[in-house]
């Protein structure tokens, strides 16, 4: 079905101090299909909804469970 082509839909509207953006992937946020979130955000994705895109600075500390770093080198 995704074969081809960009799959995820963005949509930013930045102003000082306050951005507003919104988004839709249809192979969820993980990409992996043995993940239960990967068919979630498929439906929304091909009725054109769209889901608030968090910016890393709206996303609350304490709902943040594990976080990895890449560096390069």
């Amino acid at each position: 079905m995704f074969d081809s082509g960009p799959a995820r839909r963005f949509a930013g509207n930045p102003a000082p101090g306050h951005t507003v953006a919104v988004s839709a992937l249809p192979g969820g946020t993980s990409a992996n299909p043995a993940s239960p979130f990967y068919l979630n955000l498929l439906r929304p994705y091909l009725i054109n909804e769209y889901y608030p895109a968090l910016l890393p600075t709206q996303v609350p500390q304490a709902s943040i469970t594990s976080q990895l770093q890449l560096a390069p080198g």
